[in-house]
């Protein structure tokens, strides 16, 4: 029968943990495991297999975007909205396949292209989700706000919660216009409250008030 040398193995053991330590270094960063939760391992994997979409190059001409502003770009509805419908509206809205009355015009599925609200120019992008809303309904807001903040979000810098309202705003033109009314600055602010109320209740269940108030202040609805 062979005799073990039990400090040996032991030794060899402490070896096997030191060489299977719970991180790993991605792009020179640490990626501790015991620390990550599902959405970290998942923004690892989209970070290393995702590619731009094929819209990215017109994006980047339209608005004169450098290569890190047009990979922001796309990695803010990640970061910034909660829903799988949010980030997949905001999607649409990046890769031009939310059809509006000049695309449905296109493929037959509409009898002319003129906006719902207006009745008067050619329903695009720019008319629907500014022009339209700086004019008639939303004016005062908007007058801070560039034609490529609204269609694209914030980049200079971080404005999660200012860039969520954006959204929350195309979000609810896009609904006005599919249910054939006209949106108002009054329907528009009650939306955003509901949103808030919603997910300071989730904060509450969850014991979780702390980061809720880090990103709606208290007097956001005042």
């Amino acid at each position: 029968m062979q005799n073990f040398d039990h400090s040996t193995t032991l030794k060899t053991a402490k070896i096997r943990l030191d060489r299977h330590l719970p991180y790993f270094k991605c792009n020179n960063v640490i990626f501790d495991i015991s620390k990550k939760k599902s959405k970290d391992f998942y923004s690892l994997i989209v970070s290393r297999k995702a590619q731009l979409p094929s819209n990215a190059n017109k994006l980047r001409q339209n608005f004169n975007l450098t290569e890190e502003e047009l990979k922001l770009v796309f990695a803010l509805p990640h970061k910034v909205a909660y829903e799988p419908y949010e980030k997949a509206f905001w999607y649409k809205i990046l890769n031009l396949i939310l059809y509006t009355n000049k695309k449905l015009l296109k493929i037959g599925s509409s009898e002319n292209e003129k906006c719902n609200f207006c009745d008067n120019e050619s329903e695009t992008f720019d008319h629907l989700f500014f022009i339209v809303p700086s004019q008639i309904y939303f004016g005062q807001i908007l007058k801070v706000l560039s034609f490529q903040d609204i269609i694209l979000g914030i980049l200079t810098s971080p404005c999660p919660l200012l860039n969520y309202i954006i959204l929350m705003g195309k979000l609810y033109i896009w609904d006005c216009k599919r249910k054939h009314i006209h949106p108002y600055i009054e329907g528009f602010k009650q939306k955003i409250k509901i949103y808030c109320q919603t997910e300071k209740y989730i904060a509450s269940k969850n014991n979780d008030l702390v980061n809720f108030y880090k990103k709606w202040p208290e007097n956001i609805l005042l």
